[in-house]
């Protein structure tokens, strides 16, 4: 039987947080076989590996293998160490994830070992009875029925009505992964002087829809440009009287 551990050292040696799940009756969980743990964009600490029976995390957080062994995801605060979710996946009899990767979005990748009919949330595939996988994780873990879905690509989306006259919807996106971030949402005409500036601040994660009204400007071809913690992009806006 196995305790799990996870400790965070700072750059002079110094132990900041250590968390524990000790071996309780029927559950215990232990770490992958290959890179295991990485950190995110958001200030989490992603660790794989393995679990049996039921376990309570603390923070409310408890987990319970529906197989033999299950596949174990489980994500710890940078800070204090404190466990914000875990998931559990995988097939009949042995699974175990053993390698975990972040992208820049905040995305979570995680390759190991399954069984057969393995079923990570709602996906399910029959396989052999061992087989390899990779499975992708949003950065918030599974999302509950009714959330709405978060963004993982940094986006300006084509403004809805174009042509238009004289108002017209653009809608943008910022990436989970990114955090809180200042983003500016500015119209240019084509000598690229400010004709319009619809966002300027802070913004979450998230989607967003803001409209222009080109009441008073001339007919003709305008930049929209939207810039958000160093990333740009643009699109041409036509407005036709």
């Amino acid at each position: 039987m196995y305790d799990l551990y996870s400790t965070r050292i700072d750059s002079s040696g110094s132990f900041v947080w250590l968390t524990e799940v000790p071996f309780e009756v029927g559950g215990d969980a232990g770490p992958g076989e290959g890179p295991f743990l990485a950190t995110s964009p958001d200030g989490s600490v992603i660790a794989t590996g393995f679990t049996r029976g039921t376990l309570n995390w603390g923070n409310g957080v408890v987990t319970q293998a529906q197989s033999t062994t299950d596949i174990l995801v489980i994500n710890h605060s940078f800070s204090d160490g404190t466990v914000r979710w875990a998931k559990t996946a995988g097939g009949v009899y042995y699974n175990r994830g053993d390698a975990v990767a972040i992208d820049r979005r905040g995305a979570i990748y995680v390759a190991g070992m399954v069984g057969v009919n393995a079923r990570f949330d709602s996906l399910q595939f029959t396989g052999e009875e061992i087989n390899t996988f990779i499975a992708r994780i949003g950065p918030g873990g599974a999302t509950s029925v009714g959330d709405e879905p978060q963004p993982y690509e940094f986006s300006l989306h084509q403004n809805y009505p174009n042509p238009f006259n004289p108002t017209t919807t653009i809608t943008f996106s910022i990436p989970v992964g990114m955090g809180q971030a200042p983003s500016i949402l500015k119209v240019y005409d084509l000598l690229g002087r400010e004709v319009a500036t619809l966002v300027n601040g802070q913004r979450n994660p998230g989607m967003y829809k803001v409209t222009w009204n080109a009441e008073g400007a001339a007919s003709g071809v305008y930049i929209c440009r939207l810039t958000t913690g160093g990333l740009t992009a643009t699109r041409k806006l036509l407005l036709v009287r």
